[in-house]
């Protein structure tokens, strides 16, 4: 049944609606009222780059332990 049902458009008010719904419960789900609050379509990687580049600005200094792929990809997309 879920395939045979109309796709949403992410511009279109009731994909909006459904965005804060998430927005709202993840807030609830982490204890917090950060109005920043949202999700994120990709894997766990997408979603660390998207912190790595709005937590460091360009110069700063990070220190990242490398001791294996995950940490190496971070190290790299901090650098």
């Amino acid at each position: 049944k879920a395939l045979s049902t109309p796709l949403t458009g992410f511009f279109e008010p009731s994909f909006f609606a459904l965005q804060d719904d998430v927005n709202a419960m993840l807030r609830y789900v982490w204890q917090t009222e950060n109005p920043n609050t949202c999700a994120i379509a990709g894997t766990g990687t997408a979603s660390w780059d998207a912190a790595i580049s709005n937590l460091v600005s360009p110069g700063e200094v990070v220190v990242a332990l490398c001791n294996g792929k995950f940490s190496d990809k971070s190290a790299q997309m901090a650098d």
